[in-house]
């Protein structure tokens, strides 16, 4: 069963697995603590706890609680709420975002994934979050859809790329 869990020491092992196959398969998602990772993990585990408490963002991000999205012990993604986006990641990467790894695609998490934090963003006291997603991300975009999102438009990005962005139904804590 999935849950999500803050990142923690105890999930060295798990991360780095989930990490080398990120970075094996590279991807536009596998963002620098992964490579980080095999580093440094207590540098990584720091970050993630400093982006909760706003703490040495860099240039125009926001606070961000990131999560382990765990299902047993293995690490099957990553996802992330960002209660209060400046203007700049409420158009590039809006209130909720999540990543699969890609050896368990496919098999539900993602919907699981975003159920669990839709709810977690409602405790947080975001009623109506705004999701957004590369335009040719099918599988997010169908569980998007499947889960209420309604069009809201697509924009783009200083670098010329496009995402989609949606609103979703207001969730309950």
């Amino acid at each position: 069963m999935l849950r999500l869990e803050v990142i923690h020491e105890r999930h060295r092992r798990a991360y780095l697995e989930a990490a080398k196959e990120f970075f094996d398969q590279p991807e536009p998602d596998a963002d620098f603590f992964y490579e980080l990772a095999h580093d440094d993990f207590t540098e990584v585990v720091r970050r993630y706890h400093n982006r909760a408490r706003g703490i040495d963002l860099p240039p125009a991000y926001a606070q961000e609680y990131k999560y382990l999205l765990m299902d047993g012990d293995v690490v099957v993604g990553r996802g992330g709420i960002r209660p209060e986006p400046n203007d700049e990641h409420m158009r590039s990467h809006g209130h909720i975002g999540y990543v699969i790894r890609p050896s368990c695609r496919n098999r539900g998490y993602g919907t699981a994934a975003l159920t669990h934090l839709l709810r977690r963003s409602a405790e947080l006291g975001i009623r109506e979050p705004i999701i957004v997603c590369k335009p040719d991300n099918h599988a997010s975009l169908n569980i998007i859809k499947k889960m209420g999102g309604a069009f809201l438009d697509t924009v783009t990005l200083p670098d010329g790329s496009t995402r989609t962005r949606y609103h979703m139904p207001e969730s309950k804590p």
